[in-house]
């Protein structure tokens, strides 16, 4: 046998009531758990209040000491070997 006979003896099943409901609002139920608007406006502008006081904290820190190895140090990306500082 091809496919094109065995593709000719597929015929069309109805499904139980019962289960046909079920899965509608198994599908709904997905739809309805969206997020408040006001939840979601709340935690995006808590994102970028975040984002723009570390870019601003850096910016800072980057102007208070203007060279590549007080950012890493900063960034804890290398290890500060000095035994006292010097502010």
């Amino acid at each position: 046998m091809n496919i094109d006979q065995l593709h000719k003896k597929i015929q069309a099943v109805d499904a139980p009531a019962f289960l046909f409901t079920r899965i509608q609002q198994k599908i709904e139920k997905t739809y309805s758990t969206v997020l408040p608007k006001k939840f979601a406006f709340a935690l995006s502008l808590s994102f970028v209040f975040i984002v723009v006081f570390n870019a601003g904290a850096l910016v800072y820190k980057t102007k208070q000491n203007n060279s590549v190895a007080s950012v890493a140090e900063s960034m804890n990306l290398m290890p500060n070997n000095d035994l006292y500082t010097h502010e």
